[in-house]
């Protein structure tokens, strides 16, 4: 779990659109050279492991957006 204390707002959220980007290319990647099921199924796994490191980062966001106000 992410500590409000430990985040730096502009970090996080350039680290998690870099994240998306990457995850966009290589899906995109896979679809041109359709490469087969196991590495669609690993790339699945690899969006869903994004999905919570975002779903953790939102939280960051939240924690120091409550402590502000």
């Amino acid at each position: 779990t992410l500590r409000a204390t430990k985040c730096s707002l502009p970090d996080q959220i350039a680290i998690a659109r870099e994240q998306v980007q990457q995850k966009h290319d290589e899906i995109t990647s896979i679809h041109q050279t359709d490469n087969g099921v196991k590495r669609q199924k690993k790339m699945k796994e690899k969006i869903i492991y994004t999905f919570i490191q975002m779903v953790g980062i939102a939280r960051c966001i939240e924690d120091l957006t409550v402590r502000e106000f």
